[in-house]
């Protein structure tokens, strides 16, 4: 038996035991090959599935909001530090021109032009909701004779404050007070707010009800037209051809009106370009006054011409006097006016109201009118616009309703989200800024948390039995073959609930006006927001929270700040109003800044743009949702912090003079807000990051 060996067996001879070479270099081919199948048919569906671990927000809106800021998308992201806002609004999409000339104003204008979309209902809904899509195509598809409804409007004026004078009526005497009645009348009456909008409303006042002015939209929509009608010089005189072949045959005017007709365009220049110049004001000055003290500012008015004017509108018990308060949100309406009188004699102002009366109805009534405006350059536009301004004037409450129609609850709720999380962030900086006079904040912050966001009615106004009371009364009377007879149907339907409880509901609501899509009103205490602000670039149903607080959320916060300095210009020490003073304007601004070495007028460019990107960036900072805040598909390379401030940056895109379009008031803003710089890594002492920056509120 031999013996034992460790280091033998008893097997065949040891063979070296490799492998060929051929089998590891295919190996080492195959191996990654498969690994980037198993990445591609296995991994990659399973991110696909789970949208909290997606790189970026690929949803249709996500998409759409990447192509609106697609100026971006070529450039690198370091542009920024130079110039955001032509960085953004190199490439926006005007397709308003002449109409529209900034962002805000596009997007009314969008909603004007497709407003037989906008009005589009379901077949269920009620007879009352369905009557906006049918005035609207009443309005824009004109068949048959207008006969009717021209002899109806001019039936309708006869004695009338604002009728053209003939030979057979008499006219009182043509004083300023004449004039006043005239328009308070048309803006009460008829809903037809030529130089301002007039209101009555319960507050909280000494009489329980205050007399509120407002901006009218009319007057720079007007002043558009008119540039038209002025861009040639043989266009005027058709013009009113045209008129006297439509009316002026059957009801002849004086020869003293025809003379002032000759010479009308040069009065109506002054009356558009004074009130739109008011209207177009970056800050709102208020005044607050009783009526006896009005003459101070309008001398040529007596404290009794406003109470027999107001009165004779509202017809209202107990009836107006002296006593009772006027708030004009914007001063600057009452400086037109008077700016106005003083420059033309009564007769002109009292002619003038007739003629634009005449040019704003009887376009809307005359088919041969309305036809002939769509040969202008903007005239399909145009035809458009003079549709809206009529039919939103009366159903205001159901273009509201119509809109809240296409938008699910849980949207609805969700908007209401987006705006309380601002609202109470700007209610926070407020209370905890140093800069506010401490006498003022306590009665500044109670009213601001008792303002509330209003964009729609109440459910009760649209899914109830009745969408509301106003609007019962003459749906069956409805008269498609008259559009005049409607339009005056609609209006006289109104006048029982004008200074109403009710009216006051409804006035909530917000109205349309190609300046802005959100207003104040510190009598009722409601911030409204357009139903045509619901659309991109400013919101998106299914957008991310940069998108979202950097849009609607900015232009929301906008008012909020606006609000803020309105009130802080009507309160006294003592926290009640008073009539705030050219230095009040001055404390207000200086004492919410910090800026050193920066001029007034730099100043004066950054509000309120800063205090409401300070205010928007800190809602979205505190309340955005960090999963699904993804950067966009198509503009990866920019996180979801930059879209934001591109975003904010969007809202401000305006046209220059020269055509250029720039964002003057974005690049003021954020030049002087340091998470802008640290977003962007720009450079200490880059044009969008100085060294020295000023604040509203502290960050």
């Amino acid at each position: 038996m031999p013996s034992f060996n460790p280091g033998h067996t008893s097997r065949a001879p040891d063979k070296e035991c490799t492998v060929p070479q051929w089998i590891l270099a295919a190996l080492a081919l195959c191996l990654p090959c498969v690994l980037m199948l198993l990445f591609v048919f296995v991994v990659l569906p399973l991110l696909e599935k789970d949208p909290v671990r997606k790189a970026v927000c690929d949803t249709r809106d996500c998409v759409l909001h990447a192509n609106a800021l697609r100026s971006a998308k070529s450039q690198a992201a370091a542009k920024a530090c130079e110039d955001i806002g032509l960085l953004v609004c190199s490439t926006w999409a005007n397709r308003h021109r002449g109409l529209a000339w900034a962002v805000v104003p596009h997007v009314v204008m969008d909603w004007i032009v497709n407003i037989e979309d906008a009005v589009a209902t379901a077949r269920h809904e009620s007879d009352v909701m369905k009557r906006p899509m049918r005035l609207v195509h009443s309005c824009l598809n004109r068949q048959g004779n207008d006969k009717d409804a021209v002899m109806s409007l001019i039936h309708f004026v006869h004695n009338k404050s604002f009728a053209w004078p003939t030979e057979e009526e008499v006219s009182e005497s043509l004083g300023y007070s004449r004039a006043l009645v005239a328009l308070i009348e048309l803006a009460v009456r008829w809903a037809l707010p030529l130089w301002f909008r007039i209101d009555l409303l319960p507050s909280r006042a000494a009489r329980n009800r205050t007399l509120t002015v407002k901006p009218s939209a009319i007057p720079i929509i007007w002043e558009i037209l008119h540039g038209e009608l002025l861009s040639n010089q043989d266009v005027y005189p058709s013009y009113l051809y045209l008129f006297h072949e439509e009316f002026f045959v059957y009801r002849t005017p004086t020869p003293a009106y025809q003379e002032f007709l000759v010479e009308s365009a040069v009065i109506q220049s002054h009356v558009l370009g004074n009130l739109s110049h008011a209207n177009r004001a970056s800050i709102f000055v208020p005044t607050s006054m009783e009526l006896e003290k009005l003459p101070s500012l309008i001398p040529q008015l007596k404290a009794d011409d406003w109470v027999i004017a107001v009165q004779s509108a509202f017809n209202v018990s107990p009836p107006i006097e002296i006593h009772d308060v006027l708030l004009a949100t914007n001063g600057e309406i009452l400086a037109a006016v008077s700016t106005l009188f003083d420059a033309y004699d009564a007769r002109s102002i009292v002619y003038h109201t007739s003629w634009w009366f005449l040019q704003m109805v009887g376009i809307f009534a005359s088919n041969q009118l309305f036809n002939y405006a769509s040969v202008y350059k903007l005239g399909a536009q145009f035809q458009k616009i003079v549709c809206a301004i009529h039919i939103e004037a009366t159903d205001y409450l159901l273009l509201a309703a119509v809109s809240q129609a296409k938008f699910a609850s849980e949207q609805r709720r969700s908007i209401k989200r987006y705006l309380e999380h601002v609202h109470s962030t700007a209610v926070e900086k407020v209370r905890t800024s140093s800069k506010i006079r401490s006498s003022v904040k306590g009665a500044l912050l109670s009213m601001l948390q008792r303002t509330t966001a209003v964009t729609w009615p109440e459910d009760a106004f649209v899914f109830g039995k009745n969408p509301s009371n106003i609007y019962t009364n003459y749906v069956s009377s409805f008269n498609d073959s008259n559009i005049f007879s409607w339009w005056r149907s609609l209006r006289e339907a109104l006048q029982p609930s004008v200074g109403s409880e009710q009216h006051a509901v409804v006035n909530k609501l917000p109205r349309l006006d190609t300046r802005t899509v959100t207003w104040y009103d510190p009598v009722l205490e409601v911030m409204s927001i357009s139903f045509a602000a619901l659309v991109p670039p400013l919101y998106y149903k299914s957008g991310t929270s940069a998108m979202l607080y950097g849009g609607l959320g900015y232009i929301y916060a906008r008012e909020v700040v606006q609000a803020v300095n309105f009130l802080t210009m009507l309160l006294d020490d003592g926290g009640d109003t008073n009539r705030p003073s050219e230095g009040a304007i001055v404390m207000t601004l200086g004492n919410n800044v910090s800026c050193p070495d920066v001029a007034p007028s730099a100043v004066e460019l950054m509000f309120p743009s800063l205090p409401a990107l300070e205010i928007a960036y800190a809602a979205y900072v505190t309340y955005r949702d960090e999963e699904n805040d993804l950067p966009l598909k198509g503009l990866e390379k920019y996180t979801a912090e930059q879209i934001f401030f591109l975003t904010f940056c969007l809202m401000a895109c305006e046209v220059e003079l020269s055509g250029r379009q720039s964002a003057p008031l974005c690049n003021s803003a954020v030049k002087n807000f340091e998470p802008f710089a640290k977003a962007f890594s720009c450079r200490p002492g880059s044009n969008m990051n100085p060294e020295v920056k000023c604040r509203f509120f502290e960050v």
